[in-house]
């Protein structure tokens, strides 16, 4: 079969166009193609990301129960030592009275009343300044003894010169009394002190 000039040259249009139209085709979904790949690439590094939040995440909140968990427990150890050492206190209170008003004279058999026993202020200001100005005993301080402007020095210069040797009010159960609460204070700020050091070790932080 053979074509005039005329056909010829609508052929060969014709066949252009159907090279041209499948180049198109081809170029839109190569174009199509990569755009998948580079969507299907985001989506991948997203959910990568979201994972690696969410484990992360994961991870905090196992690290935060955790120290609730040690913190707790460091609690309830420290309400625990607190209530035994109340509990022990209470017994001692009870028993001042007793040890401080009776004891068991030189040949006697039968508890009998204690001689009376006298603190100078003197003691009383020595002792105080052992145990520090915020926990006098019996409520008795060397500031009690400061008058007008002096200062700390010059009133403690005072006090020592005119009644360091002059009898205080101060009795054996006052200082029972002051040392069962000063005694139960300490206990409480060293097992506070080895409960923290506890926990710390155990968070990684010592």
């Amino acid at each position: 079969m053979t074509f005039n000039p005329q056909q010829n040259r609508i052929f060969m249009v014709a066949m252009s166009l159907l090279a041209l139209a499948v180049l198109l085709i081809y170029n839109s979904r190569l174009d199509s193609a990569k755009a998948d790949g580079v969507s299907t690439a985001k989506t991948e590094c997203v959910a990568n990301t979201n994972a690696a939040l969410l484990q992360s995440s994961r991870d905090a909140l196992v690290t935060v129960q955790r120290q609730l968990t040690a913190a707790n427990t460091t609690v309830a150890q420290l309400q625990e030592q607190k209530n035994a050492t109340e509990l022990r206190n209470r017994a001692l209170n009870e028993e001042i009275k007793y040890v401080t008003q009776n004891w068991n004279a030189p040949g006697k058999t039968a508890p009998q009343p204690l001689p009376a026993c006298v603190f100078t202020d003197g003691f009383v200001r020595v002792y105080n300044q052992y145990i520090t100005a915020n926990s006098s005993v019996a409520g008795v301080s060397t500031a009690t003894y400061s008058t007008g402007t002096q200062s700390p020095a010059a009133a403690a210069a005072t006090v020592k010169a005119s009644s360091d040797l002059q009898p205080s009010k101060l009795e054996r159960a006052d200082i029972l009394q002051h040392m069962t609460s000063y005694g139960a204070r300490c206990q409480d700020i060293e097992s506070q002190l080895n409960q923290l050091l506890d926990y710390l070790k155990e968070q990684g932080t010592n």
